[in-house]
């Protein structure tokens, strides 16, 4: 699964629930309680929550790397 910007949040926490939990708390960030998840993009979850969108996705990206190889 390729993870970018425009990649949905949900997606992407379906796929890799531990590690996108663990990035989240690492932010300070209680996305799994937000009413718009299922749209949301990694770019607006980040943006909405002041974040820099590369930092957040280099992190997501890092978290990941060690399951899909």
């Amino acid at each position: 699964m390729e993870i970018g910007r425009k990649s949905l949040f949900l997606e992407v926490l379906k796929k890799y629930p531990r590690e996108v939990k663990e990035v989240l708390r690492s932010y300070g960030l209680p996305c799994l309680e937000c009413k718009g998840l299922p749209q949301e993009t990694l770019e607006h979850i980040a943006v909405s929550n002041g974040l820099d969108v590369e930092g957040f996705i280099k992190d997501l990206k890092a978290r990941i790397k060690g399951i899909d190889g």
